[in-house]
């Protein structure tokens, strides 16, 4: 329940009067309000111990006094009264006020005899409480100690019991009633000594006799057909410090049945003696459609040892299956469950990183992240992501800095000594008009190294020495007046690119945001021109063409340079934006120089377009062979058949290797192994059979043609 604010002052008189005065619910409510509030002002404490104190000594009514003994115990100081008060209420005859009494003595260590006095009473009902109220309260006390082994061997059952549990709560308790414990275990009562092995097995594997009591006990439970009966043994299970290989083929049993994630999760803590059940594991994993199950399956996999490729394989198609309206579970459940596997696992979310969903590429981005150090085979890839733009902040933390996003979280974890991570890092961060610059510091931050701190508490660079007409023109292009900013630009034509390292930044920065259209599109002529090309303004450029002025994207368009086109028409091939098609028929227009763009946007963009675009190169394009060949190993060319073929014959994929590398021996190889498929039923060739014999066809007419003109 909820606390209420602070008492008022000038509540607490009304209060004490419904305490004394009041009907029965009217006290009742009163205390509510009492015990709800999160502090009772100090003035006051003592006249409200005394009001709820005269109550419980006094009131005529079980649970008002119940109620305010709740207060006396939780709300309100000890004090020698009120612990008297309650110490003497264990003489009261009513046993539902003392069933409530013996839970709510006071525990502080100037009481120890009174509560030892207390388990040696000699009514059931009282020393099975106090017993219990000590599973939690001074654990440290010796006297204590030794009065609940006394309890051990008390005459009634449920003393005995919760004795048991109170002993093994502490492990220093449990060492100094070992061998009273070890007596208990022949208990008349199944429970108490069921109660004893549970605790001895937490100080020691080797009590022979704890173990088989403990063992059979989970053995007759598991076989029951009653399920609370196999749940309770399995919460047993897990809540032991170890479990003995004998119960293997039970918890075998469970997961064939039931797919139990609990059992799963036991055989994962046996360890290594479970190692025999890495076949049936295995094809759970292929089986189940549960993605709790198959996670945990994983899990329970990599524990065992099992790191064969036959699993990361299959989990990695798991991982990259998802289309555009389907459910983001599997996918996140498949990327979790590769991060179990540890370093192995890498190389296959590196697939997803390249893949062509955002939501797969997120997904291993954060499963890389949970490997830490030992994903840092993925740096380059994560720091390709960031160069092209990614890693823009969202909400998914704000721990440290208002914008995080993924990619900088996963840098931050992978690679906090990399100096590329650091480079990296520190270019976003200095840079006042980067939108992820506060998820770079939040990264930075995050690492707290000493390098990441020199980065962020470095000052700004020094600017460059200029001559007397460089420091003019500078303060011309800082100027109020349009027509000086225009002249100063016009002027600068002279001085670059000698003094780019002076200019370059206020010149980026007029291209970018100076509110006049004619000096953006005059600057624009400087970038474009005159400026070194560098990333700075190359990205710049390609910033221009998202601008909202029509005209002046136009204008940028018309003066880009060849290489920067090549680079911007890349970026959108590399997505699955509306443009993407557009931008990746665009690059075949390039020839041989849009290759390695095109190479780039396999990873990102849309497969059978891009490598469509690829084969109208021809044999220029060559060196995207490997690119290609890894992708169809990784099934892009059968799900393109299967989803986007027009025939369901034809696949683009292969006819591009055909186009561009029909002298290439590897191409022959794939296209051979690929032809020899066959279908479920193994009766005949596959669709991607077919389509690879008629590659194949293809390319013995062209060398046919090629002999011929020869």
């Amino acid at each position: 329940m909820r606390s209420l604010p602070n008492l008022p002052d000038q509540e607490i008189p009304a209060l004490l009067n419904q305490v004394e005065q009041g009907s029965k619910d009217e006290k009742i409510v009163a205390m509510e309000r009492l015990s709800r509030a999160s502090t009772i002002p100090e003035p006051h404490v003592q006249a409200i111990v005394d009001a709820v104190l005269k109550v419980f000594k006094s009131d005529p009514d079980t649970e008002t006094r119940v109620k305010a003994a709740q207060i006396l115990h939780y709300k309100l100081p000890t004090t020698k009264e009120t612990a008297s008060a309650l110490f003497a209420a264990l003489d009261e005859p009513n046993e539902e006020l003392l069933s409530w009494i013996v839970l709510l003595l006071p525990t502080e260590a100037e009481y120890v005899t009174d509560l030892i006095a207390a388990m040696k009473r000699p009514e059931p009902l009282i020393r099975r409480g106090v017993v219990s109220s000590l599973c939690y309260k001074l654990s440290d006390e010796p006297a204590i100690t030794q009065a609940l082994i006394e309890t051990l061997n008390d005459s009634d059952e449920i003393v005995r019991s919760n004795s048991v549990l109170s002993i093994g709560m502490f492990e220093q308790r449990i060492a100094a009633a070992e061998q009273e414990l070890i007596s208990t275990l022949k208990d008349s009562s199944q429970n108490v000594a069921l109660s004893a092995a549970r605790a001895l097995r937490k100080i020691s594997r080797d009590n022979v006799e704890a173990n088989q009591l403990f063992d059979n006990h989970i053995q007759a439970e598991l076989r029951s057909r009653d399920d609370k009966a196999r749940l309770n043994a399995l919460i047993d299970l897990r809540q032991s410090p170890f479990i003995d290989a004998v119960h293997i083929e039970a918890l075998r049993r469970l997961i064939e049945t039931e797919a139990n994630t609990m059992a799963l999760e036991l055989l994962a803590k046996i360890g290594a003696p479970a190692a025999g059940e890495i076949p049936v594991l295995k094809n759970l994993l292929r089986t189940t459609k549960n993605n709790s199950v198959m996670e945990t399956t994983a899990n329970t996999l990599a524990a065992l040892g099992a790191q064969d490729d036959e699993i990361l394989n299959y989990l990695a198609e798991r991982l990259l299956t998802i289309r555009a309206s389907a459910d983001p579970s599997t996918t996140r459940a498949a990327a979790s469950a590769l991060s179990h596997f540890g370093k192995s696992a890498v190389p296959y979310l590196i697939k997803g990183l390249n893949w062509d969903n955002f939501i797969v590429r997120n997904m291993a981005v954060d499963s890389l992240s949970r490997l830490k150090q030992d994903a840092s085979e993925a740096i380059p890839d994560i720091l390709q992501i960031i160069a092209e733009g990614g890693g823009q902040p969202h909400k998914r933390h704000s721990h440290d800095c208002e914008n995080r996003s993924a990619a900088f979280d996963a840098l931050a974890a992978i690679g906090p000594d990399d100096e590329r991570v650091l480079t990296c890092l520190a270019a976003i961060a200095a840079d006042n008009h980067d939108t992820r610059r506060g998820a770079a510091i939040a990264a930075l931050t995050t690492i707290g190294s000493e390098s990441a701190m020199a980065i962020l508490q470095a000052p700004p660079p020094t600017p460059p020495s200029a001559t007397a007409d460089e420091l003019a023109l500078l303060q011309l292009l800082q100027s109020e007046p349009m027509a000086d900013r225009l002249a100063a630009l016009n002027a600068l034509q002279m001085h670059l690119p000698n003094g780019s390292n002076i200019f370059e930044e206020i010149v980026l920065k007029t291209f970018k945001h100076d509110p006049d259209i004619d000096v953006r599109l005059k600057s624009a002529q400087l970038v474009a021109n005159s400026l070194p090309r560098t990333e700075a303004t190359a990205n710049a450029l390609l910033e221009a063409m998202s601008d909202e002025n029509q005209t002046f994207r136009e204008a940028v368009a018309g003066i880009m340079p060849r290489e920067v086109v090549i680079q911007y028409f890349t970026s959108l091939a590399r997505t699955q934006a509306n443009m993407s098609i557009v931008a990746t028929n665009a690059l075949a227009s390039f020839g041989k120089e849009a290759v390695p763009g095109l190479i780039s946007a396999l990873y990102g963009g849309n497969f059978a377009i891009v490598s469509g675009a690829i084969g109208k190169i021809g044999p220029d394009a060559a060196e995207a062979v490997p690119a290609i060949l890894r992708k169809i190993h990784e099934g892009h060319a059968e799900r393109e058949l299967k989803f986007h073929s027009q025939d369901k014959y034809s696949c683009v994929i292969l006819d591009t290797l055909v186009a561009i590398a029909p002298e290439d021996e590897s191409v022959l190889d794939c296209l051979t192994t690929l032809s020899r498929e066959t279908n479920h039923q193994q009766t005949a060739p596959s669709p991607m059979a077919h389509a690879a014999l008629a590659a194949l066809a293809t390319l013995e007419k062209i060398k046919l043609d090629g002999a011929q003109a020869g």
